[in-house]
């Protein structure tokens, strides 16, 4: 009853949302960088590097990942009756989704990609 009434509490929520978030994103590299980082290299106008975190396994997989963990510990910890930014979650979201938008483009052009395909500018856009 205690651990029940703990996890029920603001406090026991906040406790619970780090861990699980905490398990679930360590495993991948670009979740242990910060978000300033994280936007740079979204922002990035150049391809990813092969040593990017963001290329392995492939950076479409790992762009998905993002944005769908982005987006649910969003929603969870926005539930949470602590205060908690919305600005930067939404706004990293925005330019993960921008990006991914724009790797799927420059993937999708049969042929290869014209040189006016550049991931970074849609990652501005949907930022």
């Amino acid at each position: 009853e205690v651990l029940s009434s703990f996890c029920l509490s603001r406090y026991g929520m906040v406790c619970c949302a780090a861990l699980l978030s905490a398990l679930t994103t360590y495993p991948f590299k670009f979740f242990r960088a910060t978000p300033q980082e994280n936007l740079n290299e979204l922002f990035d106008t150049e391809h990813l590097d092969a040593d990017s975190a963001w290329t392995r396994p492939n950076v479409l997989f790992n762009l998905a990942v993002f944005v769908a963990y982005k987006f649910l510990f969003a929603i969870l910890t926005l539930g949470c009756a602590v205060p908690a930014g919305v600005f930067t979650p939404v706004f990293t979201i925005g330019a993960a989704l921008g990006r991914l938008v724009g790797e799927l483009c420059l993937r999708g052009v049969p042929g290869g990609a014209p040189a006016a395909i550049m991931p970074g500018a849609c990652a501005v856009v949907g930022a």
